[in-house]
């Protein structure tokens, strides 16, 4: 286990918004020290079979596709060049979608 300075951290939870849906879930965003960047998501509780693939949005962009299996998704992206991960702010809104329905949103909140 290695330890390093967090010099910039946003954290979301995520809450349900379609009636019925019970996704939940945290995602993370962080950049040390040592200038590597990470950015961490994981959903629990998505009403769909494995195999389908949810698309995150932050702000009304795409950011990225996950796929679905045993009612989860999570990524874990880490790199010192910051190359592939997403720039993230205080206040945005990530929305967690499946086709045009709105499962779960989260906003980022420094930490």
């Amino acid at each position: 286990m290695r330890f390093r300075s967090v010099l910039q951290e946003f954290e979301a939870h995520f809450h349900p918004v379609e009636p019925g849906s019970n996704v939940r879930g945290k995602s993370e965003w962080k950049y040390y020290g040592d200038g590597t960047y990470r950015f961490k998501i994981s959903l629990r509780d998505i009403p769909l079979p494995d195999n389908s693939e949810i698309d995150l949005w932050r702000d009304g962009h795409w950011m990225l596709r996950l796929p679905v299996k045993n009612n989860r998704a999570k990524v874990d992206l880490e790199n010192d060049s910051g190359s592939g991960i997403p720039v993230i702010k205080a206040g945005q809104v990530l929305h967690v979608k499946y086709a045009e329905t709105v499962l779960a949103e989260g906003r980022y909140n420094a930490e």
